[in-house]
């Protein structure tokens, strides 16, 4: 089958240039650049957008987003969190200079990896409460905590089904959440070993971790101080 002639009959004229068919203008391609602090989503806005930014909002994604609303779910708020992130940590590659958008930043980070977190269980009646320091967010939105000294946490899920509660909190700013949910116990994979090496890094080989539980979380409660406290995302 023959092709059709894509090339024009003629050369193209000077500060033109060669379109199939026909001929075009030359011209210069540019990205504008995005502007210093510009106005944001909130991270639930942002998730289900795909972007941090209404800027970068663009139409052509509306058809997409329609269909898939995100629920209101514990997962959804980690996720979201973890996002934001994300998306500012690729803002300021270009804006380091933005320090409202600097401090946002690491504020979410200290939040989501750095922030206390308390791990509160019960069986037979008897309540118990733990400081944990090894433990991290997945990038599913489960958190993940070392067993280092768990003994009566695993007891407990044990025999309750795997119920728990973690609190989650800056001592400084106050802003927290308590998170409800199920706790999975696991001894291998890549998560144990990761808090293997941290735990024996910091006790120097004296103490390690025997492996780690695994939270999904199912509800999300606001505890920062203020008109949402007590509000379940």
């Amino acid at each position: 089958m023959e092709r059709p002639n894509q090339t024009p009959s003629s050369s193209c004229a000077a500060g033109m240039g060669a379109l199939p068919g026909n001929c075009a203008p030359l011209a210069f391609p540019y990205i504008p650049m995005q502007e210093q602090n510009p106005p944001r989503f909130s991270r639930a806005e942002a998730l289900q957008a795909g972007t941090l930014f209404p800027g970068l909002d663009l139409p052509f994604k509306a058809a997409i987003q329609a269909k898939t609303k995100l629920a209101n779910t514990a997962l959804v708020e980690l996720m979201a969190l973890s996002f934001a992130v994300d998306e500012l940590g690729l803002y300021l590659t270009t804006h380091a200079q933005d320090q409202e958008a600097l401090e946002l930043y690491w504020s979410y980070v200290k939040l989501l990896k750095e922030g206390m977190w308390d791990l509160a269980t019960c069986a037979n009646g008897e309540p118990n409460v733990v400081p944990v320091a090894f433990k991290d967010v997945t990038a599913d939105g489960k958190l993940v905590v070392g067993d280092v000294f768990l003994e009566t946490t695993l007891k407990n899920i044990r025999e309750n089904g795997g119920r728990i509660a973690i609190s989650v909190y800056d001592a400084k700013t106050l802003e927290g959440y308590q998170l409800k949910g199920v706790a999975e116990y696991v001894t291998t994979g890549a998560v144990v070993d990761a808090f293997k090496a941290m735990v024996e890094k910091v006790f120097n080989g004296a103490a390690t971790a025997r492996g780690a539980l695994v939270i999904t979380p199912e509800r999300v409660i606001v505890t920062t101080p203020g008109a949402d406290n007590k509000k379940v995302l």
